[in-house]
């Protein structure tokens, strides 16, 4: 739903008007941008991500303890430990290894050193560089010679639209919920997780059993 959304709202040009109408369907003008051989609508202008948000390195994380905080590699989260190394909304890019696994988090968290962090610049703007970015093939900007690897110069000139900043915040409000929900089922099956592994030991020692008298009223 959040990427059919961007898509409407970002690629089609057709979010919400002053009159709540689809802008580019409902006649709303487009003008030629030279920098990104495309129309886009009036009053947008080009950039490269770097306006967006500062590329920040991660860090080794063998020293650190057990805990909760999620430690992330370019292949996603590897486990769990006691320091936190960002607090907040964050687009993950791989620096090495798989380079197409753009990742969005919203909490405190660990990154190693194959995967870069950032930080916004500009307010609202993480969910939408999250979805400009997503589909990008970045395996064809490899500048490894073995493992697949990326540069934070390589990520800074990346073209970008440059959408009005109240539309970003409009964006942001619309997708937040679902965000939050997304986030909720995914702690919700975490925790179901954990009560399978501690119980199915249980059932298999026969210490605990299924009830399997099912009353109906």
């Amino acid at each position: 739903m959040t990427k059919q959304l961007y898509d409407y709202w970002f690629v089609q040009f057709d979010f919400p008007n002053e009159e709540g109408k689809p802008y580019k369907s409902s006649g709303g003008e487009m003008v030629w941008n030279e920098k990104l051989k495309r129309k886009i609508p009036k009053g947008w202008d080009n950039c490269t991500l770097e306006y967006f948000l500062t590329i920040k390195n991660g860090r080794d994380h063998k020293h650190l303890a057990e805990g909760v905080y999620p430690v992330y590699g370019s292949g996603g989260e590897m486990r769990r430990v006691n320091e936190n190394l960002y607090r907040g909304e964050s687009v993950l890019m791989p620096r090495k290894g798989t380079l197409n696994n753009i990742m969005y988090v919203d909490e405190a968290f660990w990154t190693v050193d194959t995967m870069f962090y950032s930080e916004m610049k500009v307010p609202y703007c993480a969910k939408y560089i999250f979805f400009a970015i997503k589909d990008i093939d970045f395996t064809r900007w490899d500048s490894g010679t073995g493992v697949p690897s990326m540069t934070a110069s390589t990520l800074y000139n990346l073209p970008m639209i440059k959408p009005h900043k109240d539309l970003l915040k409009r964006f942001d409000k619309t997708i937040t919920p679902i965000f939050y929900k997304m986030k909720q089922i995914r702690v919700e099956c975490e925790e179901l997780t954990k009560q399978r592994d501690e119980l199915l030991p249980l059932l298999m020692n026969g210490q605990v059993s299924v009830n399997s008298d099912l009353s109906h009223d």
